[in-house]
């Protein structure tokens, strides 16, 4: 989400998500936006959990998630500045 100029945000669920329960996992990133573009018009994008690349490390070490920028030729989908 980029707020920007005057969004609002209030993180709520369905209820007829809430009414079966189950797990809910989800991760927002706030970031300070550059005072340049602090009046910026506000957005919000949704990415789901398979769309963010994932790239095998060197030697079997284990694996990255690319939530940001790019790494290994796998580039994050979410627009940023």
């Amino acid at each position: 989400m980029t707020a920007g100029n005057g969004i609002m945000h209030e993180a709520l669920h369905y209820e007829s998500f809430t009414r079966p329960g189950g797990m809910l996992e989800m991760v927002q990133f706030w970031v300070n936006l550059p005072a340049a573009h602090m009046m910026t018009w506000p957005k919000y994008q949704s990415i789901p959990n398979q769309a963010i690349p994932e790239i095998e490390l060197p030697r079997n070490t284990g694996t990255v998630r690319v939530i940001a920028g790019s790494h290994g030729g796998a580039t994050w989908p979410a627009l940023t500045f």
